[in-house]
């Protein structure tokens, strides 16, 4: 008996799958195949991952970045390689919860 989840972190097109999801949503095609893996390899909730990693590229941009370096940076946010940037009280009022 398996369990849930077992077989699809090895099924490549559930990978596929989620990384199309992310690029029809505008994040490019490097940035989303990496995000899958990582959705895939992580064990915390995934909905919860996605739109935090949507809310740093929106923050970005609201402190004037292009959507392009926005996404390159909130992807280092992610690896580790550079720390969250502080919401503004502007964005926070306008973002989404």
């Amino acid at each position: 008996m398996r369990k849930a989840g077992e077989v699809a972190k090895q099924d490549l097109d559930v990978l596929e799958t989620i990384s199309k999801h992310l690029h029809t949503d505008g994040v490019p095609n490097s940035a989303a195949d990496q995000k899958s893996t990582e959705i895939l390899n992580k064990d915390k909730e995934h909905e919860n991952s996605v739109e935090h990693f949507f809310r740093v590229i929106d923050n970005y941009k609201s402190k004037g970045f292009d959507t392009e370096a926005a996404q390159v940076m909130a992807l280092e946010v992610f690896e580790g390689n550079r720390e969250e940037p502080k919401e503004s009280l502007r964005f926070a009022r306008i973002a989404p919860d």
